[in-house]
């Protein structure tokens, strides 16, 4: 009887098979296998088959570099950004504090001409008051 675990539907031999096959005649051993199979032509196309998944990978590596570095450069370039942002507006909060303070200065210059005026016209006025009394 056969086994039934064993039984490939597909395989011609099989689906007409009344007895089981003999476990030495229809396998392949390793001997067998070496006079099968060109070897040296085998090897080479294993050489060539080796060559193209090694220059795919090469390759696959290269390009996930070059995105890490174009990753890289655009973190770069938002971070100059950022520190030209934050300079800009240091520069800006540095010029209005300037402005505030001319501003400050032109109003302390003013107020101390006009008390220079002030003490000139109060001289003057002295002056005169003591020339009338002395007259």
């Amino acid at each position: 009887m056969a086994n039934v675990g064993k039984f490939d539907p597909n395989y011609k031999a099989q689906q007409n098979a009344k007895s089981q096959s003999s476990p030495e005649g229809s396998c392949v051993t390793a001997d067998k296998l070496g006079e099968l199979i060109d070897v040296a032509k085998f090897n080479k196309m294993m050489s060539k088959t080796s060559d193209t998944v090694n220059n795919f990978l090469d390759s696959y590596i290269q390009q996930q570099n070059d995105i890490k570095n174009n990753t890289a450069n655009k973190n770069l370039e938002l971070e100059l950004a950022r520190y030209r942002q934050t300079a800009l507006n240091e520069r800006r909060i540095m010029m209005e504090k300037q402005q505030k303070m001319i501003t400050e200065l032109n109003q302390l210059y003013g107020l101390y001409e006009s008390q220079l005026q002030s003490a000139k016209n109060t001289a003057d006025l002295y002056r005169r008051l003591q020339n009338k009394k002395i007259k």
